[in-house]
């Protein structure tokens, strides 16, 4: 078996030549402007995976006017693309600075607010076939209340996933690097390596895999053939084990991930996805790679259970409908433990241990050229994500690695968007509800706690423990300056309100900067 996989590895690598491919910004507005376009019918390109590579914009570049996808050391707004459609031009190498700077006050607590990055971006490619993008910088923050208070819990900046240094003036200091190689041997493989963000979906939040966490080491395998694409990705993630932050702390974790995508019709997408976490060193052993999980071609449970391994495992299932040209439903349903008998009983079995995502897209909107909206309802029992060893939780550095608000939630968003040429504008709506730990129990929002120490078997049910209700509103104005960098001068103002029987907070903040946008910055959760 091992012999003819190496051998359709070698013909499949050997079958055609290729462009290099970059990867686009893991920027919300960069994807989301190809939304409409991309939900054509005739359009027969998988969307779930990002950061997408830039050949799935290329074939859309001059069907869009409000933005374009430009890479790194492509001046023109329009660049020249080559055969397959991805922005490239051969022997091309470029350095460019990154930024972020923005200046503004939390009118709550009473405090300026600050963020300060500065970094330089390398990228370019060798002949046809290998690019490399790298992203490294430094930079000082300070947070609103409650961004402060989960970057004192988990060490982490918030938003980059790097380690946080208390500095002078209460505030952060923190250093980064991310990027990627990727090869690409011919028009079917795609392969690449480095340390970067991922998001795994069609919606606004992924209950797959986020890009809620930092950045992580990871190998990723993409392949796209006839109407299927495969993605298969290994990656190393963080369980922090102190409550200092220090590096001695870390405990190693492993990740294997598989996500088949079919466009089984021109408007409808179905896809599969599996992941699995297992850990590393614990204080009773050492436990390293597995090897068992690298072959991209098995299913994990069934591995697993040859292993008699008790490994974190998930399973899930997607769609999305292109009901219209102004008109796409999307969805997701996760299932970390399913036992029909006990769901079916409707007895608050704790392992009943699923979410669900169900979302919708319009554009042109009253027939508005470039005004579109969203709307995505969330949930997830509660104990999903958890794991009885918690080394073995689906998380990263003391963040989700799917829904930033972990489990035992509802919740629901609504974003309205209007693009003009250059300019963007944005309203964003978030109400969620959850549960959270009452009396020292666990009550299954906490993914980061073992589930062994739940209060019961059975009699478990959505939101249990202190309810907790959360609203959020979110206006943000957005210019696109220089393309090639990405780089935007931007201004937003966020209204928050946490509260439940035993406490509330509000935060009320603006602020207004420029930046260069490498990735997502969500405060939502």
């Amino acid at each position: 078996m091992g012999k003819k996989l190496l051998c359709f590895f070698v013909l499949a690598v050997a079958a055609g030549n290729a462009s290099a491919q970059f990867n686009l910004s893991l920027d919300r507005d960069a994807h989301n402007a190809y939304d409409r376009a991309q939900n054509s019918r005739f359009v027969n390109t998988h969307t779930a995976i990002k950061p997408w590579l830039d050949k799935q914009a290329g074939p859309l570049a001059d069907s869009i006017t409000s933005y374009h996808f430009v890479r790194p050391g492509n001046a023109p707004l329009r660049p020249r693309k080559s055969d397959d459609g991805s922005f490239f031009r051969p022997g091309e190498m470029q350095v460019l600075p990154l930024a972020d700077v923005r200046a503004g006050f939390d009118l709550q607590g009473k405090r300026p607010l600050m963020t300060m990055f500065g970094g330089m971006h390398f990228t370019g490619h060798y002949k046809t076939k290998l690019a490399w993008d790298v992203r490294a910088g430094a930079g000082y923050e300070r947070m609103p209340h409650f961004l402060d208070s989960l970057a004192k819990t988990n060490h982490i900046i918030h938003g980059w996933g790097d380690r946080a240094y208390v500095s002078k003036g209460s505030g952060y200091a923190w250093q980064h690097l991310s990027g990627y190689v990727s090869w690409s041997p011919n028009k079917i493989f795609n392969f690449q390596a480095g340390r970067d963000k991922h998001f795994w979906g069609d919606g606004y939040r992924s209950l797959f895999l986020s890009d809620a966490a930092g950045a992580f080491p990871f190998l990723k395998i993409n392949t796209t053939v006839w109407k299927l694409q495969y993605t298969f990705m290994l990656a190393a993630h963080n369980y922090m084990s102190g409550t200092q932050g220090l590096k001695a702390d870390y405990k190693a974790k492993f990740a294997s991930f598989h996500h088949i995508s079919w466009n089984a019709t021109r408007r409808l997408n179905i896809g599969v996805f599996e992941s699995i976490v297992w850990q590393g060193e614990d204080q009773y052993r050492f436990r390293s790679f597995d090897p068992n999980y690298v072959n991209p071609m098995v299913f994990f449970r069934p591995v697993e259970y040859s292993l008699g391994s008790s490994d974190n495992a998930m399973l899930g299932f997607s769609f999305k409908l292109k009901a219209a040209r102004w008109l796409q439903f999307y969805g997701q349903a996760m299932l970390d433990e399913f036992l029909l008998k006990e769901v079916k009983a409707r007895s608050g079995w704790w392992a009943n241990k699923q979410g669900g995502q169900l979302g919708m897209k319009l554009f042109n909107v009253f027939r508005v050229k470039g005004l579109s909206m969203q709307g995505e309802m969330n949930m997830v029992r509660p104990f999903t994500y958890a794991h009885g060893s918690v080394q073995q939780n689906y998380g990263h550095q003391g963040m989700s690695l799917a829904h930033p608000q972990q489990a035992n939630f509802i919740e629901a968003t609504g974003i309205t968007t209007y693009r003009w040429k250059r300019l963007l504008v944005e309203g964003k709506l978030v109400t969620a509800s959850f549960g959270l730990d009452s009396a020292g129990k666990n009550m299954g929002h906490n993914m980061f706690a073992s589930y062994i120490n739940r209060p019961r078997e059975y009699g478990n049910y959505m939101l249990q423990g202190i309810k907790t209700t959360l609203f959020q509103a979110d206006l943000r104005a957005a210019y696109l300056l220089y393309a090639p960098m990405n780089l935007k001068i931007e201004a937003g103002l966020t209204a928050r309100s946490l509260s439940n029987v035993i406490y509330s907070e509000k935060a009320t903040f603006f602020w207004i900067g420029f930046r260069t946008a490498i990735f997502n910055d969500y405060t939502d959760f």
